[in-house]
């Protein structure tokens, strides 16, 4: 994955927030064969010098989320501008 096509498109989305304005991403690494999507410790590492600070979420281990088991990454990230 190209890091700069995300970190474009999270600037813009920044840029959108007033300040003290919150951005929420649900996210993951989706499926097993042929994954997509974003690792959280990349999106975490183009958030934090945006927002100062980006609160990681781990979605993965909570079924009742998904209605089954899930073996991939999925996740949550609270970012404040």
């Amino acid at each position: 994955m190209d890091p700069a096509r995300p970190g474009r498109v999270l600037r813009h989305w920044c840029g959108l927030l007033r300040p003290g304005g919150r951005l929420v991403l649900v996210e993951g690494v989706w499926g097993a064969v042929s994954p997509v999507g974003i690792p959280a410790d990349l999106l975490t590492a183009l958030l934090t010098p945006l927002t100062g600070h980006a609160r990681l979420e781990r979605l993965s281990d909570d079924r009742r989320l998904w209605g089954r088991t899930v073996e991939d990454e999925r996740y949550a990230v609270v970012a404040t501008v």
